[in-house]
């Protein structure tokens, strides 16, 4: 009887080690499609479902003890250009490029995210003169840049509209004070940066 419940207690340590194994397995899949879900293919940036809960946790640490926090929205000039000249594979190029060069450049403590289209949404919990600096650098660096699509160039400039939380009364009133910025900054010419209201 002994050697029965030994056997017994040892085949079952073999199927729980064995679901134990599935399981995390399980999980770790699941962890993965989560990541994934959370990213853009194309960029290789987080999209928009991605961002937003950095977002909404900014906020509320903005909300609560003042912490300092800007959003800034870019939008690529003349994206339609591109791709009308050159088709939607170079277009899809542009934005890949953009999004290798944005993270290069974005420090890890900041965000950034395709926002949808050619537009991107980028989150600091910095104070505007510092998250404006970071991102002048960018543009100054994209505006630089020849990008190489098979035999042609292509010459990307990005205009960025920029607010800070202290601006708005939400989260969402945020985000729609950086877009107005972002096309203030189009009707004045693109290629800038705004962050105040002309």
């Amino acid at each position: 009887a002994v050697g029965s419940l030994s056997l017994l207690f040892y085949v079952s340590s073999i199927f729980a080690g064995g679901y134990q194994k599935e399981f995390e397995k399980l999980n770790d899949e699941n962890h993965k499609l989560e990541r994934e879900s959370n990213l853009d293919k194309l960029t290789g940036l987080m999209n928009r479902r991605g961002i937003e809960n950095y977002l909404h946790r900014r906020y509320r640490e903005w909300k609560l003890i003042h912490s300092p926090f800007t959003v800034a929205v870019g939008d690529v000039d003349y994206f339609k250009q591109i791709n009308d000249r050159f088709g939607h594979d170079a277009g899809d190029f542009a934005l890949s490029q953009l999004g290798m060069l944005m993270k290069s450049m974005v420090p890890e403590y900041a965000m950034v995210s395709r926002w949808g289209g050619e537009e991107f949404l980028f989150a600091f919990p910095l104070p505007m003169e510092k998250a404006c600096e970071i991102l002048e650098k960018l543009r100054s660096e994209i505006e630089a840049q020849q990008f190489d699509y098979q035999d042609k160039q292509l010459k990307i400039t990005i205009t960025v509209g920029a607010a800070e939380a202290a601006e708005a009364e939400s989260l969402a009133d945020l985000v729609r004070l950086a877009d107005r910025r972002l096309y203030l900054g189009k009707r004045a010419g693109r290629n800038r940066i705004v962050s105040k209201d002309e």
